[in-house]
């Protein structure tokens, strides 16, 4: 995709002298194909992230979910089982009460399989064709009813007080994870900005005040250049041209493949940065993360160039006229 999306770029690139300051003209045209490349990289390597996760984040997102409502299921479970419900009868109790949950989608593939398939607690669990775990790839989810399945083999008593304590567990860390985040929250909330904002806003402004004083010193060497030239004989030796050496310097386009590819590759990391303080070792929130920050990195990397461009051009047709 990037490499399709490149070829009015580097056709225009080859095409023109387009690294040196001499031979073309450096105007917005030539920049916003410069700037083409960048914008085709970032789209390749979006396009790359977006495949990896869009299929995938919906379910991450809805298992993380079950997750989150786990405790009080297990709870409600636990608490019927206490009462000396039987364990068919407490899954369809815990099921009406968690009906407004997530969650209580899992508890109606448990009662079918027992009513209509006539399976244990375990096999309506952990059946490789029909368990209700089979649509739930959680290892959170996966060990606990694991445990829990074992419990109830050894009486309700046992499975009643295992759910109750492993309830309260992980309770006591959703809420030592949720004041984690409490405290990196300010951290996250600046990377975010820095990522969406502040590193795409001024790359722009460096590249365009790059193209226009680059086009100063050009115009100023090429004014020190004719004024040399009319000098006398013995005059014209002191070099008042080489007071800027324009031919050693790269032009803005080239400058904004160099400062763009950074500006993708600081995003790429950044995504994974954010996203592991986050979510942890996720490759699927990941690749989410990054996408999105590319897509809108981008977006304010080219709007900013071409809005600060479009400020300075009076200014440089000024200095080209009076030249």
């Amino acid at each position: 995709v990037s490499l399709i999306l490149m070829i009015p770029g580097i056709s225009y690139m080859l095409s023109t002298d387009f690294f040196t300051k001499e031979g073309m003209e450096h105007g917005m045209f030539s920049m916003l194909m410069s700037v083409s490349i960048v914008v085709a990289l970032a789209i390749g390597d979006r396009v790359y992230n977006y495949a990896s996760c869009f299929q995938k984040i919906a379910l991450r997102r809805k298992i993380s979910q079950i997750e989150s409502e786990f405790e009080d299921a297990l709870f409600a479970l636990g608490s019927r089982i206490a009462g000396g419900t039987p364990i068919e009868s407490a899954v369809v109790a815990a099921e009406r009460d968690t009906k407004e949950l997530e969650i209580s989608e899992m508890f109606r593939i448990i009662i079918k399989n027992i009513n209509r398939l006539s399976m244990t607690f375990k096999d309506a669990l952990f059946d490789e064709k029909y368990g209700a775990l089979q649509y739930y790839p959680s290892s959170l989810v996966r060990t606990v009813m694991k445990a829990v399945s074992e419990s109830v083999q050894k009486g309700t008593r046992a499975a009643s007080m295992s759910m109750l304590t492993i309830s309260r567990y992980l309770r006591d860390i959703r809420s030592t994870q949720e004041r984690i985040e409490d405290l990196l929250s300010s951290i996250v909330s600046s990377l975010k900005f820095q990522s969406f904002i502040l590193i795409p806003v001024m790359s722009g402004v460096v590249v365009a005040v790059a193209q226009l004083i680059l086009k100063i010193l050009m115009d100023l060497g090429a004014q020190f250049r004719t004024l040399e030239g009319t000098m006398p004989s013995g005059a014209a030796g002191i070099g008042i041209s080489g007071i800027f050496p324009t031919e050693s310097a790269v032009s803005a386009e080239v400058l904004q493949l160099i400062i763009g590819f950074y500006i993708v590759e600081i995003l790429t990391i950044m995504g994974a940065f954010i996203s592991r303080i986050e979510f942890g070792s996720d490759e699927i929130e990941e690749s989410n993360m990054t996408q999105t920050l590319l897509i809108f990195g981008i977006i304010f990397y080219v709007i900013t160039l071409v809005l600060v461009m479009t400020m300075f051009n009076p200014l440089i047709n000024a200095i080209s006229m009076s030249v």
